[in-house]
């Protein structure tokens, strides 16, 4: 897209920075994407308000999409602290949780999984089912950053995985 200020406010909504794409003698274009699990929960969360292509390429990406494996996550090291405040080792946690002293100690001094996974689009006053509200955005502003994919966005998986499956193309050619 051509108008900045739209796209800033969309990469704050994404939690993301603006890409700025230089078109030479033509007007400069910018961009916001997300990635990975944050742009499935983001996909999850506005697909109800989509027309039924960008619904369609929803559903296909996130068909696609593999999470990472990661022993654990934010609710894991949450618990982790919780026990080792209430008195369990650092040794009998790694044990428990299968990973690493050096694991452990990253999640007790808060280096890793301090945080619950950023979704900062989603809103507080709860009026859309099974979503959690970290952040405060009104229903009109999420509707806004909705209606933004479906006039300028795309839903895509990597071109990677796109050309892997297309018809009548085996994963490995």
């Amino acid at each position: 897209m051509t108008d900045r200020d739209v796209i800033d406010r969309v990469a704050e909504r994404f939690g993301t920075a603006v890409i700025v794409i230089d078109k030479g003698r033509y007007r400069t274009e910018y961009a916001a994407t997300i990635k990975g699990s944050r742009a499935a929960r983001l996909m999850t969360d506005i697909r109800p308000m989509m027309g039924a292509p960008r619904r369609a390429a929803i559903d296909q990406a996130l068909a696609l999409f593999v999470p990472p494996e990661r022993k654990l996550r934010y609710a894991k090291a949450e618990d982790i602290r919780r026990q080792q405040a209430g008195g369990a080792s650092a040794a009998s946690l790694a044990r428990r949780y299968r990973v690493s002293h050096p694991t452990i100690r990253r999640v007790l001094s808060g280096r890793i999984y301090a945080e619950p996974p950023s979704t900062p689009w989603r809103d507080p006053a709860g009026w859309l089912p099974n979503l959690t509200p970290p952040v405060a955005l009104s229903a009109l502003e999420l509707y806004w950053l909705a209606g933004w994919p479906e006039g300028e966005g795309s839903f895509v998986a990597p071109a990677s995985i796109q050309s892997q499956t297309r018809p009548g193309r085996s994963p490995h050619s």
